[in-house]
């Protein structure tokens, strides 16, 4: 085997080695930060996303994803917001649109932001987002934001009438709603409803 075809397969292993190691130092960096979110180490997960092999590793927009949800999970109002600003100036594909946009959409109404709320749901609406998702905020959006007690009356009718996955998705807006509302009453009751539908299924 000549000297220069030898050095090629060496260069070409080293770099499949490389690109190896690296996925598998992605994966793991990935997961621990995950892992650090999901059992509330907000602090433990700060020390590891600030690392530079980490803001290497793992792409930025994962990280300020994990960051947002971060501010979420530890009920920081203001990083929320400041990091559901930053995503307006980034380029976003539709999928990460979408993860962001329906983030801000649910922290704007559990603020009872009105207007933020309206442009996250115009935004979504723009996107390729589920149909019957669309319709959920948009209801939450019309009972919530604008008061509409009759699609609330009309919500409640309608879901001792439907079966299966509908009465379903009728009963977890119903938690959300009497949930934003304070109404321990009919949140526990809506609660234990789909409780129940969802040990029947």
């Amino acid at each position: 085997m000549s000297k220069p075809l030898l050095w090629t397969i060496i260069a070409v292993a080293i770099t499949l080695g490389i690109e190896l190691v690296m996925g598998i130092l992605k994966r793991y960096y990935a997961s621990k930060l995950a892992q650090l979110l999901m059992s509330g180490q907000f602090e433990e997960f700060d020390k590891l996303v600030d690392k530079k092999l980490v803001r290497y590793l793992v792409p930025p927009f994962n990280l300020d994803y994990m960051k947002l949800n971060e501010a979420i999970a530890a009920g920081d109002d203001k990083k929320t917001a400041e990091l559901l600003e930053s995503f307006r100036n980034k380029r976003l594909n539709s999928e990460q649109q979408k993860a962001v946009y329906t983030h801000g959409f649910s922290f704007y109404m559990t603020k009872g932001n009105g207007d933020k709320a309206r442009y996250y749901l115009d935004e979504l609406g723009k996107l390729n987002v589920d149909e019957k998702d669309m319709k959920t905020m948009k209801k939450l959006y019309a009972i919530l934001i604008e008061k509409d007690k009759k699609l609330l009356e009309r919500t409640v009718e309608e879901t001792e009438r439907l079966e299966g996955e509908e009465r379903i998705s009728n009963l977890m807006l119903l938690v959300q709603v009497y949930a934003s509302l304070d109404d321990k009453e009919n949140t526990e009751k809506y609660l234990a409803m789909l409780r129940k539908e969802e040990t029947d299924k």
